[in-house]
C-alpha cells in the first residue's frame, strides 16, 4: 500500500477527503521517484496488480508508478478517502475554530465518521480490508494501492 503524492492541501495541511485535488509539481516527482524506486528493485519487491481510488490525486500517482512498470491501473470506488464534509478544504485550526463541537474529537480518533455535514461512516476499515482481499489477483500475487 502506498500513498499518493503530494497536493497543495498536502502542503498547505489542509483536509482533502473526497475532493478531487490533483497533484502538485512535488507530487508528481514523489511519484516518478517511487516509480523509478520499483523499477530499480530498490525495496526489494514488485507489483503484479496496482488498484487506485479513481480521485485524481491517487489515479495520476498509480497511473505513473504503472507506466514505469507496464502495468494498468484499475480505479476501485471503495477506496476512496473518507467524506469530510464541511470541514474539506479546512485546516485542523481552521476547522476547529469553524467547527468547535469537532474540538474534543481531533486527534482522538473519535472525529472518524462524525465530520459535519456528513453521514456517518461506519464499517469504512472494513470496506477497505474487504475491496483489497477481493481485488487480489489470486494467492501470492502482490498489489497497490495508493
Amino acid at each position: 500500500m502506498m500513498r499518493h503524492g503530494q497536493t497543495s492541501h498536502n502542503f498547505e495541511g489542509r483536509m482533502q477527503g473526497r475532493s478531487d485535488i490533483p497533484l502538485d509539481d512535488k507530487g508528481i516527482e514523489q511519484a516518478m521517484a517511487v516509480a523509478d524506486a520499483l523499477k530499480a528493485g530498490e525495496f526489494g519487491m514488485g507489483f503484479d496488480a496496482i488498484y487506485s481510488s479513481p480521485l485524481k490525486r491517487a489515479r495520476k500517482t498509480a497511473e505513473i508508478v504503472a507506466g514505469e512498470l507496464g502495468e494498468e491501473v484499475k480505479s476501485i470506488p471503495e477506496l476512496m478517502e473518507i467524506d469530510c464534509g464541511m470541514i474539506s478544504g479546512y485546516t485542523i485550526s481552521e476547522a476547529m475554530r469553524r467547527f468547535p463541537e469537532m474540538v474534543g474529537l481531533f486527534g482522538s480518533g473519535l472525529w472518524e465518521g462524525r465530520y459535519p455535514g456528513v453521514r456517518r461512516q461506519a464499517g469504512r476499515p472494513n470496506a477497505v480490508r474487504k475491496q483489497t482481499e477481493r481485488a487480489q489477483p489470486g494467492h501470492g500475487q502482490r498489489l497497490t494501492l495508493p
